[in-house]
């Protein structure tokens, strides 16, 4: 027989989380660079060759989701995202009929088991220190018996990871018609079958804002040029060119006084054994998460917005004297970065994929310029960078690298850039003079002529 697999997301996360994402299932969250369902469907496919993910009625996956969850097999079964929670897993079992093995593993859950995956009847389970109502166990004469509720003990304890495998899922179903809550359907199918205590290798838990942030800890992603670790109260940074990070430490040591409510704390700044600094950890989401996975409304959008263009005018507002930069440096620094930097990226876009740069596109069937017209005419437009255009500035301004706090409806900013694309530093001094000692500011521009500071 066949094994089943369903992930169960067939309601809408809670109002915490819908205050910083939107409207969305659990499994539709992101975690990092994904959503929560691309980890969960390759768990799946370890597993069983039907898999299905429920999911409410009335909401619209985006196009590009729907095409993951079809190369992969999984078929979607729309469900009442106001029916409880036994009455949506019957829902769910109705439709996809298992017969032989069953894992259930919830919308808001990843767990991985490693190579052996789980064995038959068995549990996944897992520490937390969160206080809130959880599935946890008992176990009596060697059986399990399952419970809802707040600790009473220690801060810490063992609950219900979310993830279950049954080796009979028609006896799980049968269980499920008979009960009052999805619990007693577990009591009463460990009755005949019972269910052991499985420790997961992972467990991430999505269903709490709390839990969320420190499961997105745990999935730190980091480029490949750099090196990022956390431990969940600062990020340490290091990579290549080391000139590169000691550039970035410097912009933020530089940083006036006012500019410090828009970026993390620099919490310390090492040069062994190798170049690296530390900035507070941010249990905040990303604005490219929000706008890739999200689904806020306009109004919210508005918020993040305005606080990014308030961090712009600070920096367009903050400008250098006469003596910290050289006649020549407002044309140094167009060719630099608004020229050469963009020529350099065009080009390791086409080398990447294979595709000219002199070449003329069409596009919907209508002729279009080719990549080097673009970028002349793009440059064209920017104009070039005049000596008030220069600020303080960040540098490398997009939605990756700023992060929105809902609580205090203000941005915050990472990864500035600290050095010109040529090695040089903006402000024309040496290592020697700016580390670690007497660190200058970064000038660049913000303004529409040259936009640097949002490229």
């Amino acid at each position: 027989m066949i094994p089943t697999f369903i992930i169960l997301s067939g309601a809408y996360i809670g109002s915490e989380l819908v205050a910083e994402f939107g409207r969305l299932p659990p499994s539709f969250l992101p975690n990092g660079t994904s959503r929560v369902f691309e980890q969960q469907v390759a768990l799946a496919t370890r597993h069983a060759q039907r898999i299905f993910i429920t999911l409410p009625e009335g909401f619209a996956p985006a196009d590009t989701d729907q095409k993951l969850l079809a190369a992969a097999s999984v078929e979607i079964i729309w469900s009442d995202p106001k029916l409880s929670l036994p009455d949506a897993v019957g829902h769910a079992l109705d439709i996809a009929q298992p017969k032989g093995r069953l894992y259930i593993l919830f919308g808001d859950t990843i767990v991985d088991f490693g190579a052996t995956g789980s064995a038959p009847d068995t549990f996944a389970t897992g520490e937390t220190r969160h206080f809130a109502v959880w599935a946890d166990f008992v176990e009596e004469d060697g059986k399990v018996r399952f419970r809802e509720g707040l600790p009473t003990g220690g801060a810490q304890r063992e609950v219900v990871a979310g993830f279950f495998d049954f080796s009979d899922g028609k006896a799980f179903q049968e269980a499920l018609r008979g009960s009052s809550s999805f619990f007693d359907a577990l009591n009463g199918y460990c009755a005949h079958r019972p269910l052991a205590p499985t420790r997961a290798l992972r467990w991430l838990d999505f269903g709490h804002l709390h839990t969320y942030y420190q499961s997105r800890r745990n999935e730190l992603a980091a480029r490949a040029f750099n090196r990022v670790t956390s431990h969940g109260l600062s990020v340490r940074k290091t990579g290549t060119p080391a000139r590169k990070i000691y550039a970035e430490a410097a912009w933020y040591q530089a940083l006036p006084a006012e500019f410090r409510p828009f970026v993390p704390h620099l919490i310390a700044v090492h040069q062994t054994p190798e170049i690296s600094y530390e900035i507070e950890y941010l249990y905040l989401p990303a604005a490219s998460e929000i706008f890739v996975f999200g689904a806020l409304p306009r109004e919210l959008w508005a918020l993040i917005v305005s606080s990014c263009r308030e961090f712009l005018e600070l920096c367009q507002g903050t400008l250098p004297k006469d003596f910290e930069i050289p006649d020549n440096y407002a044309s140094y620094f167009f060719k630099s970065v608004i020229v050469e930097k963009t020529y350099e990226r065009i080009q390791a876009f086409a080398h990447a994929e294979g595709l000219s740069l002199d070449e003329p596109w069409t596009i919907g069937g209508h002729p279009a310029q080719s990549l080097n017209d673009v970028v002349a005419n793009l440059i064209e437009i920017v104009g070039e960078t005049r000596h008030d255009d220069l600020c303080l500035w960040h540098g490398d301004f997009h939605f990756a690298n700023i992060f929105f706090d809902f609580r205090s409806q203000r941005i915050k900013t990472v990864d500035p850039r600290g050095m010109l694309p040529d090695g040089g530093w903006p402000y024309m001094a040496t290592l020697d003079t700016m580390w670690p000692n007497s660190p200058t500011r970064s000038w660049g521009s913000t303004t529409s002529s040259s936009p640097g500071g949002i490229a």
